[in-house]
């Protein structure tokens, strides 16, 4: 048997047996192709190992602005900051700039920062100005309680910083007064003891410079009068040897020292006083105060009854004067929030001065005999009686004591270097 006949033989009867894979040689020696994706390699457990490569990922665009592009800066915004340099045109700065940011979220222009600097300084001037409305405020109430000074004159000269020694005195403080030689030594002490004067009042007075002796003395018992309607609600309770009377600078240097300024107070010419004449919101009931403001004007009516008449014509004025003031008075009297305990006493004086009120209205509408329909009223009308009635009812002083006036003299003839202290004289009584 030949050699191929073996091999034929065995090749038959033998299984067929699977092709070799090729080695890594091999492999490497076949053809890829190159547009066929990566093949993940499958280990023998079946599960691929490789991880898929994430596609490359890109930003979003930004959004489309369809906004108006408006070339230069905003106008409104170059105003505001201009206008808010200036400060006082802070109101004017504040809207520019507010107006500005508005057009500028519309369109696209130059100018924002502008308008934020202006507005900035607009709500700068509105800080400033809300500061200084709070200022003022504070001011006038210390000024009506007597701890500053104060001028009554609307527009009047405004605090200046500084006053010292008499001139820092306020309302409510009392003091003595020495003569040591030609100069007046006067200090603070208490109410409750024998006192020379008693401070109701401490006023600004007007003039950037010293204007003079006669000037200030005019201004100072302007001044105090008014001052003293404000500390003294009732000018019943002063007694009638009581004057008022200013302590004032009498040259340039006290000029600056006081800080321009008066002080009111209450002298009693028959010697010294005990005990404080102060009768204001602070030591007045609701029900006394409501009292003595329908008593004020009543004021009025006794001003009408005082003056002589002697014509129909100033007869028939005077009666209907004398009506309006009680009918102000009533009106008053109605619209007050009295206490239950003070209802009873007020009921009686208001039917007493409607009673009196009949009178003054018919005299006032009498054509045929004014003079003597005025006569006849005036006959039947005595004030004094209702009104003392109701000051009992209301625990207030029942007899009428007006303050008399001075001699106007100076207190002691004080060196220029001590303030002076002016009397009430003339002009000055209240």
């Amino acid at each position: 048997m030949t050699d191929a006949d073996t091999a034929g033989r065995d090749g038959a009867g033998a299984e067929q047996q699977p092709e070799a894979e090729p080695t890594h040689g091999e492999a490497a020696a076949r053809p890829t192709d190159p547009w066929a994706p990566p093949a993940d390699t499958v280990p023998a457990g079946g599960a691929p190992t490789g991880t898929p490569r994430p596609y490359p990922s890109f930003p979003a665009p930004p959004p489309f602005d369809n906004r108006p592009v408006v070339p230069g800066s905003n106008g409104l915004a170059i105003a505001s900051l201009v206008t808010g340099v200036t400060f006082c045109l802070w109101p004017v700065a504040l809207g520019l700039g507010i107006g500005a940011l508005v057009q500028l979220r519309r369109r696209r222009q130059r100018g924002r920062g502008l308008a934020v600097a202006g507005t900035v300084l607009g709500l700068l001037g509105l800080t400033a100005a809300v500061g200084g409305v709070l200022a003022g405020a504070i001011h006038a109430h210390v000024s009506m309680s007597g701890a500053g000074p104060v001028s009554t004159q609307p527009g009047g000269p405004a605090e200046r910083p500084g006053p010292s020694g008499e001139f820092a005195w306020k309302a409510g403080d009392c003091f003595t007064e020495l003569q040591a030689g030609s100069r007046a030594e006067r200090e603070l002490t208490d109410c409750s003891k024998p006192h020379y004067g008693e401070v109701f009042f401490r006023t600004s007075l007007a003039g950037s410079s010293y204007p003079g002796v006669d000037a200030i003395k005019q201004q100072a018992g302007r001044l105090c009068r008014s001052g003293l309607e404000v500390y003294l609600y009732d000018p019943w309770a002063v007694p009638s040897t009581s004057t008022v009377r200013y302590l004032y600078p009498q040259n340039a240097t006290q000029w600056a020292r006081s800080g321009h300024t008066a002080i009111c107070f209450l002298h009693d010419t028959a010697g010294n006083s005990t005990g404080s004449l102060r009768l204001d919101t602070t030591n007045l009931t609701q029900d006394q105060r409501y009292l003595l403001q329908a008593l004020t004007l009543l004021d009025a009516r006794e001003d009408a009854l005082a003056a002589p008449v002697t014509d129909p014509a100033a007869a028939t004025s005077a009666a209907a004067k004398t009506g309006q003031a009680i009918q102000q008075a009533l009106q008053l009297i109605d619209t007050s929030q009295w206490s239950d305990a003070a209802k009873g006493p007020v009921a009686a004086l208001v039917n007493s001065l409607r009673t009196d009120q009949a009178a003054w209205q018919a005299a006032g509408a009498d054509t045929s005999d004014p003079l003597g329909a005025y006569q006849r009223a005036l006959r039947d009308d005595n004030p004094l009686v209702a009104e003392v009635t109701a000051r009992r009812a209301f625990s207030l002083i029942d007899h009428d004591s007006r303050i008399q006036p001075d001699d106007g003299g100076p207190s002691g003839g004080a060196p220029s270097d001590s303030p002076q202290s002016g009397g009430s004289g003339g002009t000055d009584s209240v």
